[in-house]
């Protein structure tokens, strides 16, 4: 006798299967779902990210050039357009042969070393430039644009910069952005950019920059490109005399460094550069 299978029955059975695939459906459907949104939320993230540091990048940039504006101001008793204050101040007379009319806004005091960077100009002393890395500290201080903890000055105190009616008031540490020269303010940062100016002295880095007139006196050696074959001008500067492009001179070396801060400040850039000028 032949058995048929009753309808409903049949009817049932497959009522289950579909409930089945719609379950694993909508688990993938979420599962998709949930990947594009964080991948989007990670790209996001990323772009953010991205965008900061190239502020922080600007700003950094934006204070080097700042720096050298401020090395570069041609009288220092003057406030220019803008600034917060006048460097005021007068030049080392450590600096050999330094004479009147450069660096006017290099204005730290007449004695080396100054190992707490005043007014944002440092010139490191023997032992912090010989100090490694690995064994610097807060009591034990390598170079001054070191991070905090190996000793290095960088002054988050605002409270500590003099105020434009009080601009003889000192202080240790970085120069803000704008401070002596009246640089536009950077937008759209946590805080404005800020530079460290080392006074690179040639007496304890002759073991690693070339140097001449060994002796008494010692000064960097430094090869600017030259436009003729007898330049004016440098007779009494050249040590081995003008070549067809370069001719090598005496010079001053110091080394900038700056950093610049992102829109929420959890990005941070430094960049550092060396600037050089021949002594007339």
């Amino acid at each position: 006798m032949t058995r048929w299978p009753v309808p409903h029955q049949r009817y049932r059975d497959q009522q289950g299967i579909v409930v089945v695939w719609v379950l694993i459906f909508t688990t993938l459907l979420a599962l998709g779902t949930w990947y594009a949104v964080e991948y989007a939320t990670q790209a996001n993230k990323i772009a953010i990210h991205e965008q900061e540091q190239l502020t922080a990048r600007a700003a950094a940039e934006a204070a080097l050039n700042d720096a050298q504006q401020d090395l570069a101001i041609a009288n220092a008793a003057v406030k220019p357009t803008g600034a917060m204050c006048a460097r005021n101040g007068t030049l080392r007379s450590a600096m050999p042969a330094m004479s009147s009319t450069e660096f006017k806004g290099f204005d730290a005091p007449t004695s080396l070393p100054v190992n707490n960077c005043t007014n944002g100009q440092c010139a490191p002393s023997s032992t912090q430039v010989a100090m490694a890395y690995g064994t610097a500290s807060t009591t034990t201080p390598g170079l001054p644009w070191w991070p905090q903890s190996k000793g290095g000055i960088w002054n988050d105190n605002f409270k500590t910069y003099p105020a434009s009616f009080n601009c003889a008031q000192t202080y240790a540490g970085a120069t803000p952005l704008g401070f002596y020269t009246g640089t536009a303010r950077v937008v759209g940062v946590v805080r404005q950019p800020e530079y460290i100016i080392e006074y690179i002295d040639p007496a304890l880095y002759s073991n690693f920059l070339p140097v001449i007139d060994a002796g008494a006196t010692v000064h960097f050696q430094c090869q600017v490109p030259i436009l003729n074959a007898n330049p004016t001008g440098y007779a009494s500067l050249t040590d081995s005399g003008p070549t067809s492009t370069y001719i090598s001179v005496k010079c001053y070396l110091f080394r900038i460094t700056a950093r610049g801060f992102s829109q929420t400040g959890k990005n941070e850039v430094m960049l550092q550069t060396f600037v050089s000028r021949a002594i007339n």
